[in-house]
């Protein structure tokens, strides 16, 4: 009994300290050297979220980054940034091609949102709304099978996205639009 209890212990430790080992990187200066792919979205090939507010840009490298929930939060710790992505859990409907187009922003099959600090640091947020028009989008963009992470299939997400943004305490007219990209790497289930 005790050897099973330690033994859990020791694998607890182990995931817990693993964790962050998965993250994406503050990377004010992009290493993103390949900034126009030949795949034509001009969204870059490296695994990483960017974003362009009114008071502040950034772009977070995410190479440690596997999204492998089909409901999928993150919060950078440098920048306090926080998203929200679903995705389609089974691999052939993710590749469907009517998968790629615009989708609203927090709704449909690829779903995706965001809380941003007004600045770098700040404490105060502002936070998507819910929509689909010309400023308030998720672009999808690319979804291209790259293999298999522990015996299921993973894929390339890039997208570009529009939303607009606004503090708890505003109104819909005081809201700003906030654009960028990402490319992630998300893992699914076998059909």
């Amino acid at each position: 009994m005790k050897t099973t209890i330690t033994k859990t212990i020791l694998l607890l430790l182990i995931f817990i300290l693993s964790i962050p080992l998965l993250h994406c990187t503050s990377d004010k200066t992009s290493n993103n050297t390949n900034t126009n792919p030949a795949d034509g979205t001009g969204v870059s090939d490296a695994l990483h979220i960017s974003w362009n507010s009114p008071t502040w840009q950034y772009y977070l490298n995410c190479n440690e980054l596997i999204l492998n929930n089909q409901y999928q939060s993150y919060t950078s710790a440098s920048t306090k940034e926080v998203f929200y992505y679903t995705f389609p859990e089974d691999s052939s409907a993710i590749v469907q091609p009517g998968k790629i187009k615009k989708y609203p922003i927090q709704s449909g099959d690829f779903s995706f949102t965001q809380s941003l600090p007004l600045t770098l640091g700040a404490s105060e947020k502002m936070y998507a709304k819910e929509g689909l028009s010309n400023n308030s989008f998720n672009d999808l963009m690319l979804v291209k099978y790259t293999g298999r992470i522990n015996g299921k299939p993973s894929f390339l997400i890039k997208a570009k996205y529009a939303m607009q943004m606004k503090k708890v305490n505003q109104t819909d007219s005081d809201a700003v639009t906030v654009t960028g990209d990402y490319s992630f790497k998300v893992v699914t289930t076998s059909n």
